[in-house]
């Protein structure tokens, strides 16, 4: 370690406990193909304009937050340059970024993210507390996570990955942890791909819940209000990035087949033909102003419990996608308005339908059979006149009453889908600068 006024530099690899408090310090690692562990132990670092800590060269840098210790690092002005890089994250690492460790770290950034990494940032552990202008964690090429505890505050994404130079990369998996998500923008947003195994997701506040190109839900415990669409498959930034590496015009990128609906024939692009919302499992709850699931592709349900308070606007739907909807699995309610609504597709296995009340209605929702036993049932605060209802309890041929406070309507399932909506052309496109 080499100390010079105000900055320690680490270059050589090994293990370094930092504990105590001080202003305006930077710790710098620059130890090329090594790896680094920092082991925080009760540190306070408050800065005014540079990372608390900025790995500026290293083949893998671990932190490690210590047991029992409650650790703390901000910066409350504008972040300045380190060595002529843009550091702009009270942790901030060139290299792949490892947290983990059963201590506590609370991060604060007035003008930048919480924490960062150009190229994968993995947390397995610890508890945090992040409030950042900008993204509250951010990794360029992956986030990972496979545990901790996270409160997320943030002005621009909770979770964000994206990497202008590569489409395929930007991918963010969520294995296990516990996390409450207060985003001006989305919660979790990635370029590439989202897939969530488990964990419990809290969506306090948010312009978009989850989205992403492709997007795979296959366990955990998701709740999600948002200003806007509550899921959202787009590939349209994926789409630019893609023809800014080819140095190719959007017009020539945009290969399309066709598909038919009650419309008759619509261009799809071939961007479309591989955008996706698919959930296997996982217990689903979406509050949503606009989309509850809006797909600029398809959605897939086999598994799982998905409920849906969608939007009262009729330019929006509980259930939005270009190409097509097929359930195979799983317990699926959505609310919303009626005059853009959509159900699941004829290609379905299991029995679904789209039900259409005279007026706008309000109250908490049951689907009982003809005997009265409950299919299916939500709660609801809000403010509907359409609900897509799909169950393995749904058969085809029988009859059954969608009741919502006081207003009751039946539907016979006349065919595995019934009643099912419109099919809208591409919606729900991204929109707005990144960062």
């Amino acid at each position: 370690v080499r100390a010079s006024g105000k900055t320690a530099t680490i270059s050589a690899a090994g293990t370094y406990i930092l504990s105590g408090s001080a202003n305006d310090v930077c710790i710098i690692v620059d130890a090329q193909d090594a790896e680094v562990r920092l082991v925080l132990d009760n540190l306070s670092i408050t800065n005014s304009s540079a990372a608390p800590i900025y790995v500026k060269s290293a083949a893998k840098v671990y932190v490690i937050l210590a047991e029992n210790s409650t650790n703390t690092l901000s910066v409350n002005g504008e972040f300045v340059k380190i060595d002529g890089a843009k550091a702009e994250a009270v942790i901030f690492a060139q290299s792949d970024l490892t947290l983990n460790g059963s201590g506590t770290l609370n991060a604060a950034a007035q003008n930048g993210s919480g924490i960062a990494s150009k190229k994968t940032l993995a947390i397995t552990g610890g508890t945090f507390v992040i409030s950042a202008s900008s993204h509250a964690l951010k990794g360029k090429d992956n986030v990972n996570i496979a545990g901790g505890s996270f409160t997320l505050t943030s002005g621009k994404d909770g979770i964000h990955s994206e990497n202008d130079d590569n489409a395929e990369s930007g991918n963010i998996y969520i294995k296990g942890g516990t996390f409450v998500i207060s985003a001006e923008g989305e919660a979790l947003d990635a370029i590439n791909n989202i897939k969530i195994d488990g964990g419990s997701i809290d969506v306090v506040q948010s312009d978009e819940g989850i989205e992403a190109t492709t997007i795979d839900i296959n366990g955990g415990k998701i709740t999600l209000v948002s200003s806007d669409d509550g899921i959202n498959a787009s590939y349209s930034d994926k789409e630019e990035i893609a023809e800014k590496s080819a140095g190719t015009a959007a017009s020539a990128s945009s290969v399309s087949s066709s598909t038919r609906d009650k419309g008759g024939m619509q261009n799809i692009s071939e961007q479309a033909m591989h955008t996706y919302v698919n959930i296997t499992g996982g217990e689903i709850t979406i509050d949503s102003q606009a989309d509850g699931i809006d797909s600029n592709g398809s959605v897939y349900v086999s598994g799982g419990t998905v409920r849906i308070l969608g939007p009262a606007s009729d330019n929006d739907a509980a259930l939005d996608y270009d190409v097509t909807a097929v359930i195979t699995g799983g317990e699926f309610i959505a609310s919303g308005s009626a005059g853009m609504a959509q159900g699941f597709s004829g290609e379905s296995t299991q029995a679904s339908f789209v039900a259409t009340f005279s007026k706008t209605v309000s109250g908490n929702i049951s689907v009982t059979d003809k005997t009265g036993k409950i299919i299916v049932q939500t709660n609801s605060g809000k403010n509907f006149r359409s609900v897509v209802v799909s169950s393995k309890d749904l058969k085809v041929g029988e009859t059954y009453t969608v009741k919502a406070g006081s207003e009751s309507v039946s539907v016979t399932l006349s065919s595995i889908t019934t009643g099912g909506g419109m099919q809208r052309g591409r919606g729900g496109m991204r929109g707005g600068a990144r960062g």
